[in-house]
Formats: C-alpha cells, structure tokens, sequence
C-alpha cells in the first residue's frame, strides 16, 4: 500500500502518525482550528475536562513517554495553581507540528493556545484521529513496540502480496495486552462485560476498607497495571492526592484510566458515561476496577513488571524443555533457578519464585544499625524514600521524582504516609515479605522514620546499593552474571 509521498506501508500494518524518512503530504491540517464541532461529543469533553484531551495527545505525541493520566493532572494541576497549562500543551502542538510537518497556522503555537485553548486540543486531537490513531487506546495499542511499520525502501521493488491464508496469523485470543509482548496472559473477552458489578463493593471487604480510607493506593495500582508500567502506583497514587487536596475532582484523573481500561478489554459503557461514573461514585468504580485486574489475571499490587514476569514464567514452563529462552529473561531465570549460587548478584527480583526466606533482614526499630541512614531519614525522609521508590519501581520512578512528590505531600497534606505505604506493600509483594507487627498503612502512620529506614535496609541486604538507582544496580548485576558464564550454563543444563 502507498502512502502520501510514495512510502510504501507493510500490508496490514496500522497508521502510525509518525513520520518516516520525512514529513508526510500534504502537509496541512486536516480539519481547521475552529471546526470543532466537526466531532461534538470531542468538543464537549474538551470543555468541561481539557485535561483529559490534553493527556491523550500528549500520550500519543510523546509515543509512551508520558502516560494520558500524568500528563492530564499535571495539565490541571498547572491550571488551579498558575493558569499558564497553555505554555505546558504548546510544547505538545509544537511537538506534533515537528513530527508530522504542519504549519503554525494561523499563528504560532503560544499564541494558538492562548488564545483559543480547547480549540487547539480538539484539531490536535482531531488530527490524531485522522491519521490513524485512537487516541483513548494510548500509545500501546496503537502501535505495539517492535511490530514493522514500513516495508522496504522505495527503490526496492515491492513483493508480491502473500496469500490471505499465509498472510494472516492464526487468532490470538484477546488480551488488552498488545500481542508481541512475549509472555504475556492471554484472557478471553469474548463477553464484552464487566466480570462484577459497580455496586458490588463488598465483594472484596478488604479492598472495599482499603478504597475507602486510601483511594490514592487503589487508584495508583490500577492506574500501573492500565498504563503498562508508564506510571508507577506511587506516581498515579500521588498526583490522585495532590489533585483531590488542591482541586476536589480526583475523579477527573481517575476516569480516564476507566475510559482507557474499557477499551482495552472492549468492555461496556455505563449509560451516564465514565465521567458520571467517577463523579458520582468513584469509590466504587475504583473498586470495581480493581476487582477486573484480578479477574483478568493479573494481582495489582505486584504492578506491571512483575506480573509480565509472572505470564512469562508460566509461558516457558509450558514450552517444551529444549525451547530457547528470550536473552532479556534468561539471566534472571538461571539465576532465581539456583539461588543458594554464591557467586551471582543478587537482583531483588523475585523470577522462578520468592526468594529464599519470607522474614525481614532487620526489626522495625532496628534504626542504629545504619547511624548514617538514620540521620538522613531523620532530616531529609524523601531522599530515603525516593532511594527505595525507584528500586522497588524498577526504574519506572525516578528517585527525583518520588522524593519530591513525596515533599510536596508533606508540605501540602501532611499525609505523605500513604504515598510511602503503597511502596512497602509492592516491596513486600516483591519479596514475600509478612506485614509484621501490623499492617503497611499502620506502620508507616505510626512510625514513617523507622519503616523507610527497614526498607533500605532490606534492599541493601538483598545485593542493591539504592544510593546508585535502579540502572546502575541492573548493570552491575548483568556484570557480574557476565563473569560466570560457563557454571551458569553448566548448571542451566
């Protein structure tokens, strides 16, 4: 298939909207600036709820980068504190404008965001969908990561086309979870419905109490797992918070993840719409989300990553014992297989099974075993916490980040315990950690100093040295695989 500008397209292979080998013809908009009733139910989710437009253009235009719901509470955010959201969504315009070889029409792009805000976010919405892209499915789903978008160059002949039989691979049952992300679960949504009710609450009393007092952590672990590890629990639990402290309509934020979640499981819509549905009830939509996630097969409190790890641990225990493992798991894999091998790092990561020993290294209250360590709780506790937040999120947080949204909750709210709690939980998940001497929330309320502090101790006895993050403890782990390559093979045998 010949695309504008004679580049040739892969048969079968979706839009993308990003340019490849130059910018595609006709460079023009596709719909004008003011044509924004061109699509009506656009036009009015962008006036009452800019946000949520903004966060899926931006999702789109930064490829995955930034997730529809971070973008979108920074965006309101920026609009209760400053009124200056328009200079953050004109780096966006400016952006997409680069990518697909648009003009600044009919004006430059501050001043089109200015002037007439919503007006820009529907033609660049507009455009979105006008060049292939569903911009409620996210950028995942759009264009899976690593699927052959192009075929090959112009000057080449092109093949003939396969037959359809040949051509077309055999059904893969739907998943919400782009096919060619090996190891994933597969799940059967031929139903098209919700596996529970809105109101059905108390089918889970545990995390009925649990949405009820903290909804930021329900939030946070559904948003993770919706999201594909874009936005980690703490970030999605903290910018919930920030936004129901500051603003008082969390539900803005939440609703779009329950938007973004239907259409990866093509389930239902209510008939009020999902913005009714948080609004009125956003307690129980959580709740119900939540309880979809665990029905689908995955456990939300692990978060993305170590669910991936769980699907692919039981993909390869069904193939065949000569079949070849991917290279990104196999180290993880020989290495979880023989835990008691001195010579291989530690990684924290639990693959193949927990690792050994379900206790604590240290008490609670275990604090001067680490003086240096109880100083700098004790005076800067988001440096501590933003330390362990990017281990147990894998990179996916920064400590950066987490350290300062975690300051930002003290200062704000005073209740940055909950922000912290949801890590000890995910780190306990992690590992098969008990919830000793009481609950996370409990600890963490009671005695926040002493909890980080067990924390890092923990990771730092389990082979992390968190002062380096995540990228340098992975690299010094991959190292140190590296050196022993033949016992490990020898043994793998």
């Amino acid at each position: 298939m010949a695309a504008p500008g004679g580049i040739e397209l892969a048969a079968g292979a979706p839009a993308t909207g990003v340019p490849v080998g130059g910018a595609p013809a006709p460079c023009r908009w596709s719909s004008g600036l003011c044509d924004c009733f061109a699509d009506c139910g656009l036009c009015c989710v962008t006036c009452w709820c800019p946000c949520i437009t903004f966060g899926r253009v931006a999702e789109i235009v930064d490829q995955g980068a930034t997730s529809c719901g971070v973008s979108g509470a920074l965006y309101a955010l920026l609009c209760h504190f400053t009124c200056c959201h328009w200079v953050y969504s004109c780096a966006y315009r400016t952006k997409l404008r680069a990518q697909f070889g648009l003009p600044d029409t009919p004006c430059c792009d501050c001043c089109v965001h200015l002037c007439c805000q919503p007006c820009a976010l529907c033609q660049e919405h507009r455009e979105l969908s006008a060049r292939g892209y569903d911009p409620v499915l996210g950028w995942d789903y759009n264009a899976p990561r690593g699927a052959p978008l192009i075929a090959p160059a112009p000057s080449q002949p092109a093949p003939p086309p396969a037959p359809a039989p040949q051509a077309t691979p055999p059904p893969v049952p739907a998943t919400g979870i782009p096919v060619g992300v090996g190891g994933l679960p597969a799940f059967d949504t031929s139903t098209h419905q919700w596996s529970t009710g809105l109101c059905d609450c108390f089918d889970d009393f545990g995390l009925c109490c649990l949405t009820l007092w903290c909804p930021c952590v329900t939030f946070g672990r559904v948003a993770e797992i919706v999201d594909r590890g874009a936005t980690s629990c703490g970030t999605g639990g903290a910018l919930y918070v920030l936004l129901a402290f500051f603003t008082g309509c969390p539900w803005i934020y939440s609703c779009t993840h329950r938007t973004k979640m239907r259409a990866q499981f093509g389930l239902p819509a209510l008939p009020c719409g999902d913005c009714c549905v948080h609004c009125c009830c956003d307690l129980c939509a959580l709740c119900q989300e939540h309880r979809e996630l665990k029905a689908r097969g995955y456990e939300p409190a692990l978060g993305w990553d170590l669910n991936a790890q769980k699907a692919a641990r039981a993909a390869i225990s069904n193939a065949s014992p000569r079949a070849g493992r991917s290279p990104r798991l196999r180290p993880a894999i020989e290495m979880s297989s023989y835990p008691d091998k001195p010579s291989e790092p530690a990684t924290g990561i639990p693959v193949g099974g927990l690792p050994g020993g379900s206790q604590w290294s240290t008490g609670l209250f275990d604090c001067f075993d680490d003086c240096g360590l109880c100083c700098l709780t004790w005076w800067c506790p988001c440096v501590t916490f933003g330390r362990v937040a990017e281990i147990v999120d894998r990179g996916a947080t920064s400590c950066g980040t987490g350290g300062a949204l975690y300051a930002l909750l003290a200062c704000f709210t005073g209740c940055q315990w909950v922000y912290s709690c949801t890590y000890r939980a995910k780190m306990r998940a992690q590992f098969g950690l008990p919830d000793v001497p009481c609950c996370d929330c409990l600890v963490h309320f009671c005695c926040e100093p002493c909890a980080l502090c067990q924390q890092y101790r923990e990771l730092k006895a389990r082979g992390f040295d968190p002062v380096l993050g995540w990228d340098l403890n992975a690299q010094r782990a991959a190292a140190g695989a590296a050196m022993n390559p033949p016992a490990a093979q020898g043994m793998g045998r």
